[in-house]
């Protein structure tokens, strides 16, 4: 396969999964509760507080179960995307993250999180 044919079959596949992606966020049963934005400032106060080498849990909009994102916080260095072991993710397509840790970060703007025993969860996606 040539180069551009292996290109317009990334492309095509590329395509598809945004309009998958864009299908389920019309869904009437998906609210977004943090934009590009607000995922920035949540690593970037993320990264300050917490140990690189926590444990983190990633459930992306689109896929049936979470994985452990190896690295997560010491990935945390593009505008839109996290960028690891796992490949490029983009923040739009997170559902939620799951920090294996005693500690609650402190932010100084609304996060929609949700406190554990010995986790915290942020969330991109309300999925009822």
């Amino acid at each position: 396969m040539s180069i551009t044919n292996r290109q317009a079959a990334y492309d095509e596949r590329s395509k598809i999964k945004v309009e998958r992606f864009e299908r389920k966020l019309l869904s009437s049963n998906v609210t977004s509760v943090s934009s590009n934005n607000k995922w920035l400032k949540i690593f970037e106060e993320i990264e300050v507080q917490l140990d690189r080498k926590t444990t983190v849990s990633l459930k992306l909009l689109m896929d049936d179960a979470p994985f452990e994102a190896i690295h997560l916080i010491g990935s945390l260095y593009e505008d839109f995307y996290l960028e690891g072991a796992f490949g490029a993710i983009t923040y739009k397509e997170i559902e939620w993250v799951e920090f294996f840790t005693d500690i609650t970060p402190q932010f100084n703007f609304e996060v929609d999180i949700e406190v554990k025993e010995n986790s915290f969860v942020l969330y991109g996606y309300r999925v009822s």
